[in-house]
């Protein structure tokens, strides 16, 4: 909540233009083997299951909607200071989708960071993820409702995993695919508080 406060002061101080979220969008992050690639329909996206598959490749509640590519290739800024523009390597495009490739500079950044996290004592865990939020927040312009990346933070972890496995990492931007999400609790809905 206090984080949210200084995104919002720091919006307000620079007269930052308001930037609504486009949900309609979407990255998702996946590695694959050659022949599972092959079968991604990448106009629709790894979150629909191809003609001959009866599960998509990834499950559609792993997308990041609202994230386009110059933000996710701005982690690599993020991580590193350096500029994102090669952070990136294009794949394929088909109509609106658009498969990458992390370069081997942000995989490896990515990778880096959290091995740094997974060695880190929980303190130290947190303010690293801490720090990158802030980093990543500054790199490039995001909808102004979004005031943390923390819950985009786990491509880091990843992508150090692809890396360990020696394969490469993927994500496709394109159309967010539908999903339903069931809340279950108790009490009043929406709190009035």
């Amino acid at each position: 909540r206090a984080y949210a406060l200084i995104v919002q002061e720091r919006n307000r101080a620079t007269d930052a233009e308001v930037v609504p979220p486009n949900f309609e969008i979407a990255v998702v992050h996946f590695t694959a083997d050659d022949a599972t690639l092959a079968t991604l329909d990448l106009g629709l996206g790894p979150c629909v299951a191809a003609s001959e598959q009866q599960m998509p490749l990834v499950n559609p509640i792993m997308q990041d909607r609202g994230e386009g590519l110059a933000q996710t290739a701005s982690l690599y800024k993020a991580l590193t200071g350096l500029p994102d523009d090669h952070a990136l390597v294009l794949i394929a495009r088909q109509g609106p989708g658009h498969l990458h490739r992390y370069a081997d500079d942000f995989l490896n950044a990515c990778a880096d960071y959290s091995q740094r996290m997974r060695e880190a004592s929980d303190s130290e865990w947190q303010t690293l993820e801490a720090d990158l939020d802030r980093a990543w927040m500054d790199a490039a312009i995001w909808p102004t409702s979004f005031v943390s990346l923390r819950n985009r933070i786990g491509r880091i972890h990843e992508a150090r995993v692809a890396r360990e496995n020696n394969e490469p990492f993927y994500c496709w931007h394109g159309p967010s695919t539908r999903s339903i999400t069931v809340v279950h609790g108790t009490g009043e809905y929406p709190n009035p508080n």
